[in-house]
């Protein structure tokens, strides 16, 4: 029998309650202030269970509980088997008390979330894992990940700050401000000081910071002032295209790298965010990647151009510099799942075509926002403008950079182009 584990680590408060029970609710923030990102299900060449995804919550007070959701965004249905495990104490979650069973099943149909199944864990510092099989008994597993960084408190609001009448056009409109501590690392780090080089961020009105209430509270800006404390000596340059598709920037990225190289200091820190307009726009000739008012069958067509593009644009990071660290970000889907422009999807589907290309480009590094930021409408703008992240949103899309980019040191092989 083929095996292959999953384990997914993580680090939970220490608790004491009763039994894991599966609840019939679809939102898991309503009992459970805090969650984790979306990860896929890890499958084989054969595609078991599709595009499933799962994350992970836990209550914040006592009886504190651990759970696991898992949600199909296809368009097929999936039956899996699965458990919870911690791999600290290699003792089985017990997904049922009733009949002391530690296996959870779910068949989940097109486009729908599963049952919340929780229950107790000992310890914050315990490392859990899920596993799920497939119709013929396999197991399936991936790398340990921390996702400690990851969890939004939805439980406890961010700061409140009133937005200057400018920017929001009205007096009385409030909107969360970036809080310095939400960013901070987990773990800490000891970078070069001496060492100096350029962090480059190039993206569209994402990361002009458009549905911020000031530009101090922009995520581009939150991940600059933090990637200066993690390496002292990184200089900042970035570019912005308001409304660019990966095929606009496949000319603009070789041109900027360019650019940046001639100041003679080594890109050696980039994210690339581009993506929104795909979804925002018509297909037409020269927008191959577009795809609003597709139909699935077409939508699958446009994500191959949209793969195609980001290929070429990924593939002149590293042409620049072959030691980059380069983070490149999904798309969310800002209807929180409404289908203002296409189902949602096909969101999951272009962010699988871009996880298509990690065997390509092994160091690339991707910073999901499309998964930490799914099903969440008040991570967006709520003035008539859903298209891109307010305040809260930005924190997050800042926490996601910032989880890939800490402690990830450069160690150059090559000279920049």
């Amino acid at each position: 029998m083929n095996k292959l584990y999953l384990l997914f680590s993580f680090f939970i408060l220490a608790f004491t309650v009763n039994g894991l029970r599966a609840q019939s609710m679809i939102d898991l923030a309503k009992s459970f202030g805090i969650l984790s990102s979306y990860y896929s299900v890890p499958d084989n060449d054969q595609k078991n269970f599709g595009s499933v995804n799962f994350r992970y919550g836990w209550t914040k007070q006592a009886p504190f509980i651990i759970a696991v959701q898992l949600t199909n965004p296809g368009y097929a249905d999936v039956k899996l088997k699965f458990a919870v495990k911690d791999v600290t104490t290699n003792q089985m979650v017990v997904l049922d008390p009733v009949h002391n069973s530690r296996f959870g099943t779910e068949t989940l149909k097109a486009n729908s979330t599963g049952a919340v199944w929780s229950g107790p864990v000992d310890s914050l510092l315990d490392s859990f894992s899920l596993r799920v099989w497939d119709d013929n008994g396999d197991e399936f597993d991936q790398a340990p990940i921390s996702i400690l960084n990851d969890w939004i408190v939805n439980s406890k609001p961010i700061a409140v700050v009133t937005p200057p009448a400018a920017i929001e056009n009205t007096a009385t409109t409030t909107t969360a401000s970036v809080e310095k501590t939400l960013l901070t690392p987990t773990t800490t780090q000891t970078p070069v000081s001496t060492f100096t080089c350029t962090f480059a961020a190039i993206g569209d009105s994402y990361t002009q910071g458009d549905g911020a209430s000031c530009p101090a509270s922009i995520f581009a800006k939150a991940v600059e002032d933090t990637m200066k404390t993690w390496y002292p000596g990184i200089s900042y340059e970035f570019d912005i295209g308001t409304g660019a598709t990966p095929g606009a920037w496949k000319y603009g990225v070789p041109v900027d790298m360019a650019k940046y190289a001639q100041k003679g200091i080594p890109v050696a820190y980039a994210y690339f965010q581009s993506g929104p307009s795909c979804f925002f726009q018509v297909n037409r000739g020269d927008r191959p990647e577009c795809c609003k008012g597709a139909t699935p069958s077409q939508a699958v067509s446009y994500s191959y151009a949209y793969k195609k593009n980001m290929d070429e644009v990924i593939g002149d990071f590293y042409a620049a510099n072959p030691d980059i660290n380069l983070v490149v970000l999904t798309t969310p889907d800002s209807t929180a799942g409404a289908g203002t422009y296409v189902p949602t999807a096909v969101y999951q589907l272009y962010r699988q075509r871009l996880y298509e290309l990690k065997d390509k480009y092994p160091r690339m590094r991707i910073a999901d926002i499309c998964n930490a930021m799914a099903g969440h409408i008040e991570y967006f703008k709520p003035t008539g403008d859903n298209d891109h992240p307010n305040d809260r949103g930005q924190v997050v899309i800042a926490r996601t950079i910032l989880e890939q980019f800490k402690n990830w040191p450069y160690r150059p092989t090559h000279h920049s182009k």
